[in-house]
């Protein structure tokens, strides 16, 4: 599907440089297509757009040559023509049950949903209005899958698990497995029976190959605009606030607790029995060992604060080899008085029980005793 440079400005607001008739489509920024239409929201992203037709750019970014539509927001326009390909592209299902659907008696289907081929919906489950299950799907007993919502190919929903409106679960996604919970006895380990469930709020999405296990007792909790990436794990009992996001590869543990907009990335973990505050964004491979209180980014293992952590990756280079860094931490450190500092001979006092040493500042003036503990780098009395 194609639009005029003419047709987007006039449907979002937009005013066109260059022919207001060249008919676009949304692209790659990195593709080589003439028709392509793609988005910058600085010049220096323009550089890397050398083959796309036109582009939606904000007002502010003038002075380039090539067709364009000048918007409030780039990205929120291209984003909502994606939407728009996206509406026209996915075909509409027919309603009913398919054939060789295997319903139970007692489930209740609503007569304006679809399910589709192969797909088994067992005992007191119930499937809401308007709502779509594609082939090969399982709905478990006592699962109740709210209006409009989409269960793709190959999707499991296990026992006990309650999803609100506008919900997606893609391919291969086991929501309301068995908790993976184990007691340690002189005979081995010992299964713990998981007789909880699993309660989604609205507009939740989990991708292919995630899960999310169903609690001991109670409920394993996603809130109100949840998204779980590919692959990504909530572990029995755990409760996930609004619009928090996890990204593929990441996970919590069990009775863990998530705030409202949290933000894990990827392959970072969060220890069981642990809270995060409201909005607290985890780095990239970090793992959260104790609970975080306050708000805002941290990465590394264990976690700290961004801050702190850039600190420590500036400081840890001038660390002689062999220096035993599970002691260090850089909490005393000044921002920018750590590049002044080079570390030498460092060992541990037996008096104290911290890293002792010399310092030596750049400019190669007179040595200066210093110590590193669990409080930061401090100098000795």
């Amino acid at each position: 599907m194609h639009w005029s440079l003419g047709e987007i400005a006039e449907e979002y607001g937009g005013s066109v440089c260059g022919d207001a008739g060249m008919r676009v489509r949304p692209t790659d920024a990195r593709a080589t297509d003439p028709s392509g239409l793609a988005y910058a929201e600085r010049a220096s992203a323009l550089r890397h757009m050398a083959g796309v037709g036109a582009f939606l750019l904000p007002r502010a970014l003038t002075g380039v040559d090539r067709p364009h539509v000048h918007v409030d927001d780039p990205r929120g326009v291209f984003h909502r023509l994606l939407a728009e390909l996206d509406r026209r592209a996915a075909p509409v299902p027919p309603l009913g049950i398919h054939p060789t659907a295997v319903t139970d008696p007692d489930c209740v289907i609503d007569p304006t949903a679809y399910v589709g081929p192969y797909t088994v919906v067992e005992r007191g489950a119930v499937v809401g209005p308007c709502t779509r299950i594609h082939p090969f799907v399982h709905v478990g007993p006592n699962c109740h899958v709210g209006a409009d919502s989409v269960l793709h190919p190959h999707a499991v929903l296990c026992q006990d698990v309650r999803l609100g409106e506008r919900c997606t679960v893609h391919p291969g996604a086991v929501v309301g497995g068995e908790g993976f919970g184990f007691t340690h006895t002189p005979a081995g380990w010992r299964r713990v029976p998981q007789v909880g469930g699993v309660r989604a709020g609205d507009d939740v999405e989990i991708r292919a190959l995630a899960g999310v296990e169903r609690a001991t007792c109670a409920d394993t909790v996603l809130g109100d605009g949840v998204k779980l990436g590919d692959l990504t794990c909530v572990g029995h009992n755990a409760t996930l606030g609004d619009h928090t996001l996890l990204v593929p590869l990441s996970g919590v543990g069990g009775s863990v607790t998530l705030g409202r907009r949290c933000v894990l990335g990827g392959g970072s973990g969060v220890f069981d029995h642990t809270t995060l505050a409201d909005d607290v964004r985890v780095g990239a491979h970090g793992t959260v060992t104790r609970d975080i209180d306050t708000p805002g980014d941290h990465t590394g293992t264990p976690a700290r604060p961004l801050a702190r952590q850039r600190r420590l990756d500036a400081l840890l280079p001038r660390l002689p080899d062999g220096v035993p860094l599970h002691h260090l931490d850089v909490t005393a450190v000044r921002p920018g008085h750590h590049a002044n500092i080079a570390l030498a001979a460092l060992v541990t006092d037996a008096a104290t029980g911290c890293l002792r040493g010399r310092s030596v500042g750049q400019s190669g003036s007179v040595p200066r005793a210093f110590g590193v503990d669990r409080s930061g780098i401090r100098r000795p009395p």
